[in-house]
């Protein structure tokens, strides 16, 4: 679990990074969207009382991916071509990336720990990794 929860961080990362921000409103917007879906996300999980609350969560985050991953799409054939990764205009942003990334991380974590053997959450988790897997790709 600890693998896919940073592999996960790792795909979304790069697919912020490689839709931009900065001087990029619309891909700095993307990127703050990315941040709130995570914080959410987080919060769903501390605040989850039971494995069905915990899926709910994780489902939602994957529907909100799989939107992000629409615009992510369109973002990246917009700046194709433009190096955003070192971007001083992306700095801030970065920064709330990694943080958020992190938090992320740990309540993966806790995920597999708490709730791990749970089919629910088996199930939530997996459609998870497919939208993290479509992420992936190029």
């Amino acid at each position: 679990m600890k693998l896919i929860a940073c592999a996960g961080i790792v795909v979304i990362t790069l697919g912020l990074v490689s839709c931009g921000g900065g001087k990029y409103a619309d891909a700095k917007a993307a990127m703050n969207d990315q941040i709130a879906f995570m914080d959410e996300f987080v919060s769903q999980v501390d605040k989850a009382s039971s494995a069905k609350d915990v899926a709910a969560a994780v489902n939602r985050y994957s529907e909100q991916m799989t939107r992000m991953l629409e615009q992510s799409t369109k973002l990246k054939e917009k700046y194709k071509g433009v190096d955003l990764e070192n971007a001083p205009e992306l700095k801030e942003e970065m920064e709330k990336v990694k943080a958020s990334a992190m938090k992320f991380a740990q309540a993966f974590m806790k995920i597999g720990t708490q709730y791990g053997n749970d089919p629910e959450v088996q199930t939530a988790t997996a459609k998870w990794r497919e939208t993290m897997t479509k992420a992936a790709q190029p």
